[in-house]
């Protein structure tokens, strides 16, 4: 009993210091209700630990010592993430904090089977942390398809089939040795943009991510919401209506490619199609993934009613001309105008993510309380409120 008021004080102290930044033992003291000696004796114990520091003492009018404040050391790697994709793979390094220490970015190798690339990723993560490698207690795991939240198995990735199944995350488990989390890439880049991107301050968002697959992440009350099969988020697979075929088939580079290509026009990339033109069957083209764009975000609105909604991936920034149009659509179809923002992390915001789901389990393992963990790692603008 007493071990287990030990650990929950500690949590405390723990969650206040890492959510509001540099504070004195009075102000602890005072957010957490504990005593000022139980104060004493777990900042101690923090520091022996080599979890907390004494920044800056304070100058005070009064007699006797003056304050010290006191925070989380930041300069120490906890839990990393990784953001695999087909083409490319970045790797984020974080300390308790949430503080970014390194990035890196990796070319995926091509062709690798499930049990190479599995070995590819031990090596990369252990390169990439180097001599702090031992003091990583965590790590996440992006992955650009269905993770089903119990079993880890992966299904519905057509552009990286060898990691479906559980074969792959299991060997992506006895490759990095410690615990592993694993999700969808447009969750954690959801994740990531909620913490230092266009989705800072909002309880409710979702992020699709378009690029060479259509995904989409939901946060509900400042979480990530994935249902008990990992499907929540899947809107590529909704039929467009008239067309019958499904909304990715539109809003994926491929399938903004093969809609060129079947108009008998030829593009040099599907960025390209968002460039001022005159051509009618360039203009049928981008009106057909517009009117795409509009139902999956229109089913978004009437599902979660996301405060902000973000779009990412390769094709977002592209986007920029129409968010305004697409608000006003989405608008007319249901009396709702959702606010229509760009990601701001770009192809960081998964790693970041993936970064931050793991250090949200290594700050569980320490008895952090949950109502903690939506505030870190602790913004930019640490100030704002969640707005649903």
């Amino acid at each position: 009993m007493v071990s287990d008021l030990r650990r929950q004080n500690r949590g405390l102290i723990l969650g206040d210091l890492l959510a509001s930044g540099p504070m004195t033992r009075v102000e602890l003291a005072s957010a957490t209700a504990l005593s000022s000696a139980t104060v004493t004796r777990v900042v101690s114990a923090l520091m022996d630990d080599g979890l907390a520091i004494e920044v800056r003492t304070l100058s005070s009018a009064g007699r006797g010592r003056r304050p010290v404040l006191l925070d989380v050391r930041a300069d120490q790697s906890v839990a990393i993430g990784i953001d695999l994709g087909v083409v490319s793979t970045r790797i984020a390094i974080v300390a308790l904090t949430g503080r970014l220490l390194d990035e890196v970015h990796l070319e995926t190798p091509a062709g690798a089977t499930a049990s190479e690339l599995a070995r590819w990723i031990g090596r990369s993560v252990r390169d990439a942390a180097g001599e702090s490698w031992a003091s990583v207690r965590s790590v996440g795991v992006g992955l650009p398809g269905v993770v089903h939240p119990v079993t880890t198995q992966v299904s519905l990735s057509p552009n990286l089939r060898q990691i479906e199944g559980a074969g792959f995350t299991d060997a992506v488990k006895n490759a990095l040795d410690r615990t592993v989390l694993f999700d969808n890439e447009a969750n954690l880049a959801l994740l990531g943009e909620m913490y230092s991107g266009a989705a800072l301050g909002y309880a409710n968002a979702v992020l699709f991510t378009i690029g060479a697959g259509l995904g989409a992440g939901v946060a509900i009350e400042g979480r990530i919401f994935r249902g008990s099969t990992g499907i929540v988020g899947e809107y590529g697979s909704l039929p467009i209506a008239g067309a019958g075929a499904p909304l990715e088939d539109f809003l994926t580079t491929s399938g903004i490619l093969r809609m060129a290509r079947s108009r008998g026009v030829s593009i040099d990339s599907a960025e390209s199609l968002f460039l001022a033109t005159s051509d009618p069957a360039l203009l049928d083209v981008r009106g057909q993934f517009e009117d795409a764009l509009v139902t999956a975000i229109t089913a978004s609105v009437v599902s979660v009613d996301p405060a902000v909604i973000v779009l990412g991936g390769s094709i977002a920034p592209a986007l920029a001309g129409i968010t305004e149009r697409l608000e006003q659509r989405v608008s007319d179809v249901v009396g709702v105008q959702p606010t229509i923002r760009l990601a701001e992390q770009g192809d960081l915001a998964g790693a970041l993510g993936a970064a931050a789901q793991a250090l949200h389990h290594v700050l569980t393992s320490m008895d952090v309380p949950d109502r903690y963990l939506a505030r870190i790692p602790r913004p930019p603008r640490s100030s704002l409120p969640l707005r649903s």
